[in-house]
């Protein structure tokens, strides 16, 4: 179990995260961040075995994603065992833990684990007004590709490719479709 302030951990695809001392008190005016890092192209899943902070005063986050940049993942948790399982969609995950001057709990034990990101998919990228997508898989390494109706140009790639590196998502942006005007072909408009 790792239960100091601070931890960075990398190499493991499973292990338990403590709060400081547990199972004993933690101590008062912690500001505590454990990183966890697994392999590229893998999620951490993680899930408090025991949990019991000051409730309102002593806080506990999970957050994923690059460092410079993180997401909240569900929400701030404070109190009693809390049963969630939170899963992340990049190889990072950051535990936080907020304590205020008083009233110390035994604190938390979590365990983590790596999960092949594989099954993963990206969010639906959409079908441009006025056009059209070739392509209805939205998993990591799937490409969609895009098109417009006559009479409208296409602004922006004409393919995504679902990428997992250290989150999952596409390459690039979606690209929408442009109406043309008279002015883009002369002697085309008539009136």
């Amino acid at each position: 179990c790792l239960g100091d302030c601070d931890e960075y951990i990398t190499g493991q695809s499973s292990g338990y995260v403590t709060s400081p001392n547990y199972p004993g008190l933690y101590d008062n005016n912690l500001d505590c961040m454990w990183t966890i890092e697994v392999n590229i192209g893998q999620g951490v899943r993680i899930a408090p075995q025991a949990f019991a902070l000051e409730e309102n005063y002593d806080w506990l986050s999970i957050w994923e994603g690059e460092s410079d940049d993180p997401t909240l993942l569900g929400g701030w948790y404070t109190g009693r065992l809390i049963d969630v399982e939170l899963l992340t969609t990049s190889n990072m995950a950051y535990i936080v833990l907020s304590t205020d001057e008083s009233v110390p709990e035994i604190g938390f034990e979590i365990y983590f684990e790596a999960f092949d990101l594989a099954g993963a998919s990206c969010p639906d990228p959409g079908v441009p007004n006025n056009g059209y997508r070739t392509g209805d898989s939205f998993a990591v390494g799937s490409v969609v590709s895009f098109g417009c109706n006559d009479g409208y140009t296409l602004l922006g790639p004409e393919s995504l490719t679902c990428m997992s590196s250290t989150v999952v998502g596409w390459n690039s942006y979606a690209p929408n479709c442009k109406g043309r005007s008279c002015y883009d072909k002369p002697f085309t408009c008539f009136c």
